[in-house]
């Protein structure tokens, strides 16, 4: 293997003579850059930025602060909406929040409040129910079995 020379260089080295051999042409022509700067341009700068800078205080007035009556109106309805809102939204005390369960335990079924308390009683439901019950208890020896009392006994316990 040898050297090679890529496929366009000998057209690429003909197009950088030729734009050397312009560039040197139009420097001949052409003897100064293009560009000056007047004389003492730099030396007179610093004073001529201190001139205008230093020395004038230039006084900016500012709009007047005054409240628009606008703004006025605007806290008014932000009060009124929030007053409203206060006094329309309805709050739960106890004593409705208790009516309102009892309602709701009234319609579930019987069984399936045993069956609730089977599976989730805690050591201490027992006496919260007892003082539940009405001072004069039903008879209810007769609607449970021996084995299901014994099973709530083993449960429970």
């Amino acid at each position: 293997m040898g050297f090679t020379t890529p496929s366009n260089y000998q057209e690429e080295l003909t197009n950088d003579i030729l734009a050397k051999v312009s560039e040197d042409k139009l420097k001949a022509v052409i003897s100064k850059d293009g560009f000056s700067v007047p004389e003492g341009y730099f030396a007179d700068l610093q004073a001529t930025i201190e001139e205008q800078t230093i020395g004038q205080h230039k006084v900016v007035k500012l709009r007047p602060t005054r409240t628009s009556w606008m703004s006025y109106v605007a806290a008014a309805c932000v009060i009124l909406a929030a007053s409203t809102f206060a006094l329309f939204t309805p709050t739960i005390t106890n004593e409705s929040a208790i009516a309102y369960e009892e309602v709701n335990i009234d319609v579930v079924p019987t069984e399936e409040i045993i069956s609730y308390l089977t599976f989730y009683s805690e050591t201490g439901d027992l006496n919260e129910l007892v003082e539940q019950l009405p001072e004069d208890p039903l008879n209810l020896t007769d609607s449970f079995s021996s084995e299901e009392i014994q099973l709530y006994l083993e449960n429970s316990i």
